[in-house]
C-alpha cells in the first residue's frame, strides 16, 4: 500500500504593533475612497499643481524657469519614477499610481510612530501609531497629492535614524538623519520646524555630531535644489521664499494669534469636538496630561522626548503665525502629538501592571477584559469621529465629472491650458506635444508669485501683473479648459474678460467644465 503524504497550510497572522499600526493606516487612507464625492479618481486641485510639477518635470518643463512652484522641487522629483510612466501609459493612471503612493505613506508614517515607541511596550507604541492612523486632519491628505504626508515621512525616519530606543544613535548616523531632514526640506521648508528641535538635542547631549547632522541637511537640500537654482535662480528664491513671506492672508478672516490658536485647536481635535469650546476642552486634557506625566515622573526625559516635545512647540507655533491656515496643515503636528500620547501611555503601563500582577487570576482577569472594552470603545469612537469628519472633507472635492467630452474637443498632444490642471491629468491631456506650450500648474501659484499681498479670491483688485501675464498664457494656448468652479483663480477684469470672448468661442460644455477654442490659432 502506497504511503501518503499530508500537506498542512500555515496562514500566520501578523502581531507586531507595528505591523498593525501600518495596516491600520492603510485602512483609514483608504477609507475616503469609499465615501461619496471619494474613489481613486476623485479630483483635486493639489493633485493637479504636486504630481503635475512632476508630469511636466520628467518631460523637459523646469519648475521656476517654465512654470511657477510654490514649494522646493522635492515633491517633483520625489515622484517623478511614477510620472516618467507617463510616456507609455496615460496620465490618469499615473495620478492613480501616484495617489496609492500617497496612501501607502499613511500607513508609513503610522508604523514609524509605533517603532519609535516600540521600547514603551506593544499598548503604548499602538496608541501612538493609532492616533496617527485614525487622525481626522489626515482625510485632506491622504487620497490626494499633497506635501505633508511626505514631509512627515522623511521627517519620521529621520527621528528613526537619529534615535535608538529612545536615545542618540551613534555620530555615523547623524549625518544620515540630516539627509533624511535635507530630503524633508525639499518637500517643504517646515522641515527647519523639525531640524531645529533635533539639532538643540544633539547640541545638549551629543554636541559633536551637530555639524554632521547639519552637514547632511545642507548637502541633501542643495544637491536637489541647485539644478533648479542655476536654471532660474530668480525664480526659485521668488516661488520658495520671498513670495511666501510677502504673501497675506487670503483664508482666515481674522488673523490675529488668538484666533488662529483656537482654529488649530479646533482642527487638531475636530473628529471629538463639535465646537471650539470642547476641542480646547480636548486639547488641554490630552496635551495637559500628556505633559504633566511626562513632568512628573522621576525619570529624566529620554533624548527623543525632549525632540518630540520641542518639535510640538516649534511646529505648533509656526501654525500660529502662519500667513494661511488649512486642516491638512495639522497632519505636520500630529505624529509627533502622537509619540507625546505615547509616551504619557507608557508611564500608566507599570501601574497597571502592578494591578494586575498583585491580585487574583479571576481580578486580573475582569481588570484585562474592561481596560480591553474601555480601549476598544475609544477605538470605535474615534473612528467614526474620524470617518465623518473625512467624509465632510472628501464631499467637498466632489466626484470627478465624466471627461469624455474632452477627448471629442481636444485632440491628444494638444496645447490646453486650465485653471484646473487636475482634469487635463485626468483627462489624459496633461502633456502638450508642442515644446512651446505655456505652463500653468499653478493658477493660485501663479497669482501668488507676482502679486502676493493680493491674493485671490480678490476680483474686485486690480492685479494688472497677473492679468496680462494669464492674457498673454491665453493668447499663446490654442485650447482652454476652465473649471468655472475655481473662476476666482483668474482675475477677470472687465477688459480681460472682453478680449477673451473675442479671441475664444465655446465648443465643448459639461457641468461646471467649459472647453474653448482659439479662433486666432
Amino acid at each position: 500500500m502506497a504511503a501518503t503524504t499530508s500537506y498542512r497550510v500555515t496562514v500566520r497572522i501578523p502581531t507586531g504593533v507595528v505591523t498593525w499600526s501600518v495596516l491600520l493606516g492603510l485602512a483609514a487612507a483608504i477609507a475616503p475612497l469609499l465615501m461619496t464625492g471619494g474613489g481613486i479618481h476623485a479630483w483635486a486641485y493639489d493633485t493637479g499643481v504636486y504630481f503635475g510639477a512632476s508630469v511636466r518635470l520628467v518631460h523637459g518643463v523646469l519648475p521656476y524657469r517654465d512654470f511657477d512652484l510654490m514649494h522646493p522641487p522635492g515633491i517633483a522629483l520625489l515622484l517623478s519614477p511614477i510620472s516618467f510612466l507617463s510616456y507609455f501609459v496615460s496620465t490618469s493612471s499615473t495620478v492613480v499610481l501616484a495617489r496609492l503612493a500617497t496612501i501607502a505613506c499613511m500607513g508609513a508614517n503610522a508604523g514609524l510612530v509605533a517603532r519609535l515607541v516600540r521600547h514603551k511596550g506593544k499598548v503604548a507604541a499602538f496608541c501612538g501609531g493609532g492616533f496617527l492612523a485614525l487622525y481626522s486632519a489626515s482625510a485632506g491628505s491622504d487620497t490626494v497629492v499633497m506635501l505633508e504626508p511626505f514631509l512627515v515621512l522623511f521627517c519620521l525616519l529621520a527621528f528613526r535614524v537619529a534615535f535608538d530606543e529612545g536615545a542618540l544613535s551613534t555620530p555615523r548616523r547623524a549625518w544620515w538623519a540630516g539627509v533624511l531632514l535635507g530630503i524633508a526640506g525639499l518637500i517643504k521648508i517646515w522641515a527647519f520646524f523639525v531640524l531645529l528641535p533635533l539639532a538643540i538635542v544633539y547640541f545638549m547631549i551629543q554636541r559633536s555630531s551637530l555639524p554632521r547632522l547639519l552637514g547632511g541637511a545642507v548637502t541633501a537640500f542643495t544637491i536637489g535644489a541647485l539644478p533648479f537654482m542655476i536654471a532660474a535662480p530668480g525664480s526659485f528664491v521668488r516661488d520658495i521664499f520671498t513670495s511666501q513671506v510677502l504673501r497675506t492672508n487670503g483664508t482666515i478672516a481674522s488673523p490675529t494669534l488668538l484666533m488662529r490658536l483656537r482654529l488649530a485647536s479646533f482642527l487638531l481635535w475636530r473628529a471629538l469636538c463639535p465646537s471650539y469650546g470642547a476641542a480646547a476642552v480636548v486639547g488641554v486634557i490630552i496635551l495637559g496630561g500628556a505633559i504633566a506625566l511626562l513632568a512628573i515622573r522621576r525619570q529624566r526625559l529620554s533624548a527623543l522626548e525632549n525632540a518630540a516635545l520641542v518639535s510640538v512647540v516649534c511646529i505648533s507655533l509656526s501654525l500660529a503665525t502662519a500667513s494661511e491656515f488649512y486642516s491638512y496643515y495639522l497632519y505636520f503636528l500630529a505624529p509627533f502629538i502622537a509619540l507625546l500620547v505615547a509616551f504619557a501611555i507608557s508611564q500608566c503601563s507599570p501601574g497597571l501592571r502592578r494591578v494586575l500582577t498583585g491580585k487574583s487570576s479571576s481580578v486580573a482577569s475582569g481588570v484585562k477584559a474592561a481596560v480591553a472594552i474601555v480601549l476598544a470603545i475609544a477605538l470605535v469612537a474615534f473612528s467614526l469621529a474620524s470617518w465623518h469628519a473625512s467624509e465632510a472633507t472628501t464631499s467637498q472635492r466632489g466626484p470627478t465629472p465624466a471627461l469624455s467630452f474632452i477627448d471629442r474637443a481636444i485632440p491628444v498632444g494638444s496645447c490646453v491650458t486650465s485653471n484646473n490642471p487636475d482634469f487635463l491629468l485626468l483627462a489624459n491631456r496633461f502633456v502638450p506635444s508642442d515644446s512651446h506650450c505655456p505652463a500653468v500648474i499653478d493658477p493660485f501659484g501663479l497669482w501668488l508669485a507676482l502679486d502676493p499681498q493680493h491674493p485671490q479670491p480678490s476680483p474686485v483688485l486690480e492685479v494688472p501683473q497677473v492679468t496680462m501675464a494669464w492674457q498673454k498664457v491665453f493668447a499663446a494656448s490654442p485650447y482652454v479648459l476652465l473649471d468655472l468652479g475655481l473662476d476666482y483663480l483668474i482675475p477677470w477684469t472687465p477688459a480681460l474678460l472682453t478680449w477673451f470672448n473675442h479671441h475664444f468661442v465655446v465648443v465643448a460644455r459639461q457641468g461646471g467644465l467649459v472647453v474653448y477654442v482659439n479662433i486666432a490659432h
